[in-house]
């Protein structure tokens, strides 16, 4: 297998690829719009703005650290198709 160098392809687009981590670009959006909707789950009663939003995530990263889970780790998360 190949060895790859890049974590992206970069090819015809119309949108310009974000050139930054999700946990970066997270944090700079929660810190644009702190108040605003990033997440709204209707039927489950949740309703979080960026700021509240961000806070979960930095727990669930500190929780993974904790786990021995390294930031260059891969990590598998499985959903329901419903």
């Amino acid at each position: 297998m190949k060895n790859l160098t890049k974590s992206y392809i970069c090819g015809e687009a119309d949108d310009q690829l974000i050139y930054s981590t999700i946990g970066n670009y997270l944090d700079e959006i929660a810190n644009k719009f702190p108040d605003s909707d990033a997440l709204v789950s209707r039927h489950q009663q949740v309703r979080m703005t960026y700021s509240e939003y961000k806070t979960e995530i930095d727990k669930l990263a500190t929780g993974l650290l904790h786990l021995g889970v390294k930031p260059v780790s891969y990590t598998h998360l499985t959903l329901p198709t419903t």
